[in-house]
This record gives structure tokens, sequence and C-alpha cells, in this order.
């Protein structure tokens, strides 16, 4: 599980390896050149270098399903799209995004943002 916090709450980490400072200077070697061309033009290829960071198991690297690369890749090819798409497969809310949640014991109906529902469920696990 993890969550989208919006870039003024948390401060940004630059590092030498990640994250480096604007207007700084990088020498790109031939073999990261080509590897930028080649992720420029293929969001398979530049998927790999996507990481994801799991409280159980640490730095992963994301691995999405078939139909989020077919996405991705319309997404790429056209400017314009409309996606049918489920609850609950693998998109991300910002955390003052609001949701409607219902008490099953009770039958209360509350509107929360999606970091309290968050919150409150570390709380209660």
């Amino acid at each position: 599980m993890f969550f989208l916090w919006r870039a003024n709450k948390i401060p940004i980490k630059y590092d030498s390896r990640y994250v480096l400072r604007p207007n700084s200077e990088h020498e790109y070697t031939p073999e990261e050149v080509k590897e930028l061309q080649l992720s420029s033009k293929k969001c398979r290829h530049f998927i790999k270098y996507i990481k994801i960071i799991n409280p159980d198991a640490g730095e992963v690297t994301f691995e999405p399903y078939e139909y989020q690369f077919e996405l991705l890749e319309k997404f790429q090819r056209h400017r314009y799209n409309v996606a049918l798409c489920s609850r609950q497969s693998g998109k991300c809310l910002q955390e003052d995004s609001i949701i409607t949640i219902k008490n099953k014991s009770s039958g209360e109906i509350q509107n929360i943002t999606i970091g309290e529902f968050f919150k409150n469920k570390r709380l209660k696990s």
C-alpha cells in the first residue's frame, strides 16, 4: 500500500543517485543517453525504472498488469483518451480526495478524505 502525497507537504530529499538539485549538471554516458532515448519512446522500457516503496518488502519494482501497459501506450500515442476503469484497478488518489464510506454496523454514511481513511485503518490494525 502506498500513498500519493502532495510535493509541498514532504520536502524533497536530494542525493547523487536519484534526485539531483535543480540546475545541477550531469555528464551522461553513452549508455545513459541510449536508455533515455529508449525510455522516451517506449513506456514498457521506462516502467522498469519505476520503484514502489512497500512497508514490508522495501523498494519493489513496479510490475503493471497488461491492461495498464496498454493504457500507458495509448496515453503516449494519443492526446485525448477516454478510459472506462473499474475501482481498485491500480489508480492513485490525492491524500485530500473525498470518499464516501458506510459503517457496516451502524449504517452511518460519512464523507472523509482518503488520507483520514487510511490513517484510521492503520490505527485499528
